[in-house]
């Protein structure tokens, strides 16, 4: 026997029934608040992302307003300029030809890309 083995036999962890059923608690909960949610990736704890993790939507008067310019005949493209994660690509559009997005910062472009990909 190695010493991570002898580490290893010594390691004990204990889940209380009180911690379980609180946590337990805690997750229903949580699901029940976000059954609305999007399938998008979001950062948990960010104000941005509050609407979308509870009700599925992010700036409703402005994808709103998307959607009554493409149901009145201005669906060829959507253009999203700085789209950060992509919160409005994907939840007002759907139902253009072509979608354009562009987010100039790395890290928020991966998450974008991705957000996109599983969207569309």
């Amino acid at each position: 026997m190695n010493d991570s083995d002898l580490l290893a036999e010594k390691f004990i962890y204990r889940y209380s029934n009180l911690e379980y059923m609180r946590n337990h608690e805690q997750y229903k909960i949580f699901e029940n608040i976000t059954g609305n949610s999007t399938n998008l990736f979001l950062k948990g704890g960010d104000i941005i992302a509050t609407k979308p993790l509870v009700s599925g939507r992010h700036e409703v008067d402005t994808e709103e307003l998307i959607k009554f310019y493409r149901d009145n005949g201005y669906n060829d493209f959507f253009m999203d300029i700085g789209a950060n994660i992509g919160l409005t690509t994907c939840l007002a559009g759907y139902g253009f030809n072509k979608n354009f997005c562009y987010e100039p910062n790395p890290q928020l472009f991966r998450i974008l890309q991705t957000n996109v990909e599983i969207t569309f």
